[in-house]
């Protein structure tokens, strides 16, 4: 994605499949009961960075709830732990509502299935004397954790739903 012209056409692209994925008609409803954890990190972006990697970050985030949401999956939970990631799944959250104007209950019935944890669910492991984060495990154990019943009950509702 080096220069704008890679960054703008690999963003047209995303673009189009997202437009494709929130007109289409939901594929079928096996995975109604299913939720679907995204760990996200921005790796502590500040804002001073590249903003084509930002855009490109948000709009791939996208491109994954439009078709987890075209395959109805029941619940997106998108993990994140730094102050970017969170306003990237905003941003992301955003396009959805953008991308799908035309039908304004089908949007709200899309957006009440996507959720953000902000979290602290880095999984610590100790290679060579340093320490590597790693926040896909950290968020499989946390979720793990919520389905157990381990968590606080505001913690289980983040990831379970109110009516788990």
């Amino acid at each position: 994605l080096s220069g704008d012209y890679g960054t703008a056409y690999a963003i047209g692209k995303l673009h189009a499949y997202i437009q494709h994925a929130m007109t289409s008609p939901k594929i079928s409803n096996m995975m109604a009961s299913t939720i679907a954890v995204i760990p996200h990190s921005s790796g502590n972006v500040t804002t001073n960075a590249d903003p084509r990697l930002q855009q490109v970050g948000v709009t791939a985030l996208d491109a994954t709830f439009a078709s987890l949401l075209r395959h109805n999956v029941g619940r997106v939970v998108v993990v994140g732990h730094f102050p970017n990631d969170l306003q990237q799944a905003q941003e992301a959250f955003g396009m959805i509502q953008r991308f799908n104007t035309a039908n304004r209950t089908y949007t709200q019935q899309l957006l009440g299935k996507l959720v953000v944890v902000y979290t602290d669910a880095f999984f610590q492991l100790r290679r060579k004397g340093a320490y590597k984060f790693n926040l896909p495990v950290g968020s499989l154990l946390d979720f793990q954790g919520a389905w157990k019943g381990n968590l606080s009950q505001e913690r289980q509702n983040e990831w379970l739903g109110a009516n788990q």
